[in-house]
């Protein structure tokens, strides 16, 4: 069995050959990935707060999901539907209020939490991004460059972040 060329990652093509008799059987083959994603556990209301007790991790085919997963992470941040979701629906970004975003060149501001120590310092973004998404910063006084999340405000848990703007 092999598989022949293709662009598509959705779809291939397997190719069987016997060589005694010779034969040779091809199949096409739909690929489904999966991905563990968020999805809601009991009905949603327009301007309700999404919190994790709202949500539940299952694996769902991505073919099917319309949009930016959220991570858990984007939970802690109060955010809220824009829509209905109905229970049992992954939930995507563009179903929520995490309009919030940084865009490359932006002057910012990073909050490091480590060993309950906290840091803030003036930065610059140096990827586009919205809440909950991981981007590279770079430290305006030492010009170190990092990874930050993009939060609302700064949770009290260890790591570093980028506070978004006020819109």
């Amino acid at each position: 069995m092999s598989w022949l060329p293709s662009e598509d990652d959705t779809f291939r093509t397997a190719s069987v050959t016997c060589p005694s008799p010779s034969w040779t059987i091809y199949a096409g083959v739909r690929i489904v990935k999966r991905h563990v994603a968020l999805v809601a556990s009991r009905a949603i209301a327009v301007g309700e707060v999404i919190d994790s007790s709202d949500t539940a991790s299952r694996e769902v085919v991505l073919s099917d999901v319309h949009g930016a997963l959220l991570s858990p992470q984007v939970l802690t941040e109060g955010v809220k539907a824009t829509r209905a979701i109905p229970e049992g629906e992954p939930v995507t970004r563009s179903m929520t209020d995490l309009t919030r975003s940084v865009h490359s060149g932006q002057q910012v501001v990073l909050r490091v939490n480590q060993g309950g120590l906290v840091v803030s310092a003036p930065g610059q973004a140096l990827q586009d991004g919205a809440i909950g998404d991981s981007v590279a910063v770079e430290n305006a006084e030492s010009h170190r460059r990092l990874s930050a999340i993009i939060v609302r405000s700064a949770p009290q848990r260890s790591g570093v972040y980028l506070i978004a703007p006020a819109e």
